[in-house]
């Protein structure tokens, strides 16, 4: 499947690969005792989009 942009959400088309998938991660995460991040108490979602786009800011070229 070619969806470089990874735009189509493959997990509701192919459930058990998904499944299978999870299932190989959370086998990975105790095989390095991985901590994961525990949600932040403080976070407010009507606070969470300021903007950002997760990409750079394009900037002018310098002579």
């Amino acid at each position: 499947m070619h969806d470089i942009g990874e735009r189509s959400n493959l997990a509701r088309r192919l459930p058990k690969k998904a499944a299978e998938l999870h299932g190989l991660l959370k086998r990975w995460r105790t095989s390095v005792n991985a901590v994961m991040p525990s949600p932040n108490p403080g976070y407010d979602a009507a606070k969470a989009d300021q903007g950002l786009t997760g990409t750079e800011p394009q900037t002018e070229a310098r002579p």
